[in-house]
């Protein structure tokens, strides 16, 4: 017996997209937990005396996307004297029994104690399996009796999500060529750079046809040019495998700077008929 499916995003005649499929279709791009995006302001915070000024951002709890439109202030009483509170600000999902649902942003407050106060513990609800309240906790306060101490992401629910977007630019590779120049006119020089995200493989190979070179050392004796967007932030030495005409090979030091140059870290090596070597380094 064949079961029929439910096509949400299509016609069927009469309405029938719920928010509970809107969520689902959230939560199975963003998560199954909670999140904050990156938009508006992020929900960042300033401290005024005893008020916490929340800013807009938004935040998925479960499939369900929560908007904050405007700055909010959340006032956080002062701990008795000689003591200490941990209070936590929230967003609250919640759904009432005629099933419309909202949210509320508040802080929920602690326990006073004189020395190491112990968090709240805020509701946390299934909502995939029809809870009517549930937290995301977005910032966590430490008071004591002069006020506001510090107020800090909670670290359990406080996560920004990256865009897509950044994403695949992480995941895309983009591929360059290091410039041939500077010493050595009779090598054959070969670079090619890799970059995926902010990590670059470089590729060099060097071949002399005369097999009598000799290696100096320094960016007076440099070898190819690698262009912007691909260099490191600072010297990247890496080993290189040099052959020698008599067939040995040893292992001498190449060195990417900041300004792009590659060129020999070990010198006096002669009867180099050979170089090549891999190097892997972040951009910033």
């Amino acid at each position: 017996m064949s079961i029929v499916g439910h096509v949400i995003t299509g016609y069927n005649g009469t309405p029938h997209v719920s928010a509970s499929d809107a969520g689902l279709f959230n939560a199975g791009i963003v998560g199954l937990k909670r999140y904050i995006l990156g938009t508006g302001e992020v929900f960042r915070t300033a401290v005024l005396s005893n008020t916490v000024l929340v800013y807009p951002g938004d935040l998925v709890d479960q499939g369900r996307h929560i908007n904050l439109p405007a700055m909010a202030e959340i006032h956080i009483p002062n701990a008795p004297v000689s003591y200490q509170r941990r209070d936590i600000i929230v967003m609250r999902y919640q759904r009432d029994e005629t099933g419309v649902e909202s949210a509320v942003l508040f802080a929920i407050a602690g326990v006073s104690a004189q020395s190491d106060p112990a968090p709240p513990t805020g509701i946390r609800g299934d909502i995939f399996a029809g809870a009517a309240e549930d937290d995301t906790y977005l910032y966590d306060v430490l008071v004591d009796e002069t006020g506001i101490v510090s107020c800090e992401p909670n670290a359990e629910d406080f996560i920004v999500i990256e865009p897509l977007s950044d994403i695949q630019e992480q995941m895309v590779s983009t591929y360059a060529t290091g410039t041939a120049q500077g010493a050595y006119a009779n090598a054959d020089k070969n670079c090619r750079l890799v970059k995926t995200g902010k990590h670059v493989t470089c590729y060099v190979g060097i071949g002399y046809s005369d097999g009598t070179t000799t290696l100096g050392s320094g960016t007076n004796s440099y070898y190819f040019s690698v262009p912007n967007g691909y260099r490191p932030p600072s010297n990247a030495v890496f080993p290189a495998i040099a052959r020698m005409s008599s067939g040995i090979v040893r292992i001498c030091n190449l060195t990417c700077n900041s300004n792009g140059l590659i060129y020999t870290a070990s010198s006096g090596m002669g009867n180099v008929t050979a170089i090549y070597g891999t190097l892997e380094w972040d951009v910033e």
